[in-house]
């Protein structure tokens, strides 16, 4: 059998000894002797022979050569070159790539990535160019504060505790509070985001992080709503000069004035009800979701979901909610239900049948407590716990009832302000 062809790194004699014995073949193509029956022979370690040779020789197999280079394969220690890949018993060139031609791949790739990046990075420079000037035109036509429609005015006042920067200067980036929800849902703040941009109470900083900001080789430009930061066009009513500070400071002491309340009565009752509504969906489909059940969100299910609330409070809906969870489960897990789009259907079927029949019988609905999972949203606390001094009473109180305690900002509702609710 034809012996490998063995290069010494090394010119001691009892090294090229146990190198050569490390690379012999036996007459039938197979390695001659085993690691360990080297090791052995010469009184060392498996680990520490493998590293000597390691250093101290190399083996090239002519038979496999680099398909760029056309450099020969080399081998360092057996498992770089195991017996059944060797070529001594074939003379069927096999092609690789050999390190250097990797090394200089991935040089490539890298010069390339950075070009683009360089690019990219123009083309985000280019756009903060372009917010910028949008701010400055925000600032030099701001609202007064003390105009904004009161739907407006708790909008605000809940991005800004929620996210307003250390220095109440401009809005953080909503995704970079971990520990408090705007709204109780993404779909619902990207919504409230959005009409307070198309009336120029906030645009998008030049501050924004640059992942959040994107602009494509065509020129497209997107933005991440949750990932942005945004500055604010409010002034106080002295002065045109954008004072976040003392914008958030009036803002606070005011919707907690009974004067707020009954000016603004139909923008509290439309956020109030909506809120309450996503919190309902937004507990569903984390109850669904837990379950591993297609998440809902259709006219039907927003329907049901209202119906329970108009009837019950919410911490009664989310026991319903839980309970018919529960039993669609166990019929699921039983085999009666056609897959699992089949038995979400059934929950919403589900919620619609019981609210109906607890509505029928008068039943006395169990009250759940709110699930860890699903804390009070910012914009919750503002509307009930500041606006209406009731703790978190869209939760643990029927919202007919609740706003009833109200009656005498109810006439206000046929002669509301105009923009009093902005739609």
């Amino acid at each position: 059998m034809e012996q490998l062809t063995v290069h010494f790194t090394s010119n001691d004699d009892d090294i090229i000894e146990i190198c050569s014995k490390y690379w012999m073949l036996s007459s039938r193509g197979s390695w001659k002797s085993t690691v360990s029956e080297i090791a052995h022979f010469y009184g060392l370690p498996v680990y520490k022979l493998s590293q000597l040779v390691k250093e101290s020789s190399y083996v090239l197999d002519s038979t496999r050569l680099c398909q760029r280079c056309s450099s020969p394969y080399m081998a360092r220690v057996r498992s770089d070159m195991p017996i059944s890949s060797l070529g001594v018993t074939s003379n069927k060139p096999r092609d690789f790539t050999c390190t250097k031609c990797l090394e200089a791949d991935r040089a490539e790739q890298e010069k390339k990535k950075a070009v683009e990046q360089a690019l990219a990075n123009e083309r985000i420079e280019c756009y903060r160019a372009e917010l910028e000037v949008r701010v400055n035109d925000l600032r030099e036509h701001t609202t007064s504060v003390d105009v904004l429609p009161g739907y407006y005015s708790i909008v605000l006042l809940a991005l800004i505790k929620h996210s307003g920067s250390e220095a109440l200067e401009y809005i953080d980036p909503i995704n970079k509070n971990s520990i408090d929800a705007l709204t109780p849902s993404d779909q619902f703040t990207v919504e409230l985001l959005n009409e307070l941009q198309e009336v120029d109470i906030i645009t998008i900083s030049p501050r924004s992080p640059s992942e959040s900001l994107i602009v494509t080789p065509e020129g497209e430009k997107r933005y991440y709503p949750l990932g942005v930061a945004w500055e604010v066009g409010v002034s106080m009513s002295l002065t045109d000069s954008v004072d976040l500070a003392a914008a958030y400071s009036w803002l606070n002491n005011y919707v907690s004035m009974r004067e707020f309340r009954e000016s603004s009565w139909g923008g509290i009752l439309h956020l109030g009800r909506r809120v309450v509504l996503e919190e309902a969906l937004a507990y569903l489909n984390l109850e669904l979701g837990r379950r591993g059940f297609p998440e809902r969100e259709g006219e039907k299910t927003i329907a049901a979901l209202k119906e329970a609330l108009s009837h019950f409070s919410l911490s009664q809906v989310c026991w319903i909610i839980s309970n018919q969870l529960r039993h669609v489960s166990d019929r699921y897990r039983q085999g009666q239900s056609y897959g699992l789009p089949h038995a979400s259907n059934q929950v919403i079927s589900g919620i619609s049948k019981y609210t109906e029949r607890a509505v029928a019988n008068q039943w006395d609905v169990t009250r759940f407590k709110r699930d860890y999972d699903q804390p009070q949203s910012v914009i919750s606390r503002v509307i009930f716990n500041h606006i209406l001094k009731v703790d978190d009473g869209g939760f643990y109180h029927n919202l007919d009832e609740l706003f009833s305690q109200f009656e005498e900002n109810n006439v206000y509702i046929n002669n509301l302000k105009n923009g009093d609710i902005p739609f």
